[in-house]
């Protein structure tokens, strides 16, 4: 069942994106990567027993903590990134610009990505069954740049087929996830997403980086 959250108008404040992908709202992700493994061991417990609940360790609220500083910080952790993508049962599409992904289990196959509890599209990614998580290589900027406007027809003159489930994918990316949207996890002011991956592809390039607040492109080293 999808979780019951907090919907309403997106922050002012939030720069590109309605969620839980580059820029100022990086900051969920690298939390999310340092502490996932302990997060789903507990979660998996959880949903192994009904008896057993995932309770948080009280803390003492610090009020002189910098948010700001901690965001620039995390910034420093470079991130690959993705396009969510999904379709309602009308036929419209929607898709946004997301770093906060992740892998999470190989048996079952099992990927995560987080979305703000503020986004106008949380309704719809908590009802859908599916969605294609399109992860974009090194000359796709541009469109991490479009699903990332908070106005507008994002599919505006972009190509892309749709999957077995009728999601789309975003001819070019690198790789592809079709998941089916198995649960949803509240945590802060952001939602985590696990999806069970059903159909992925993949065509290696280089890859497109968010790093300091702008994107980059992969090289590799040499020995």
């Amino acid at each position: 069942m999808p979780v019951s959250l907090r919907t309403g108008k997106l922050n002012p404040s939030d720069s590109l994106t309605d969620y839980a992908c580059i820029h100022r709202e990086m900051a969920p992700s690298v939390v999310m990567r340092r502490t996932i493994g302990h997060f789903f061991g507990i979660m998996h417990h959880w949903s192994d027993s009904p008896s057993t609940m995932y309770i948080r360790t009280p803390r003492t609220p610090s009020n002189d903590f910098d948010a700001a500083h901690f965001k620039k910080a995390l910034s420093q952790f470079a991130t690959g990134v993705t396009v969510i993508t999904t379709r309602l049962a009308d036929g419209t599409l929607l898709g946004l610009t997301a770093s906060s992904f992740n892998s999470v289990s190989l048996a079952p196959p099992l990927v995560l990505w987080s979305l703000s509890d503020r986004a106008s599209s949380m309704p719809v990614f908590s009802e859908n069954s599916h969605y294609v998580i399109n992860i974009l290589g090194a000359g796709q900027a541009a469109l991490a740049e479009q699903f990332a406007r908070k106005t507008g027809d994002r599919f505006a003159g972009v190509d892309f087929t749709l999957s077995r489930t009728g999601q789309p994918v975003l001819t070019g990316a690198s790789a592809w996830f079709e998941c089916h949207n198995r649960s949803r996890y509240p945590e802060g002011d952001h939602v985590i997403f696990v999806g069970e991956v059903e159909h992925c592809e993949v065509s290696p390039q280089a890859a497109l980086i968010f790093h300091d607040g702008g994107f980059v492109q992969t090289a590799k080293l040499e020995k």
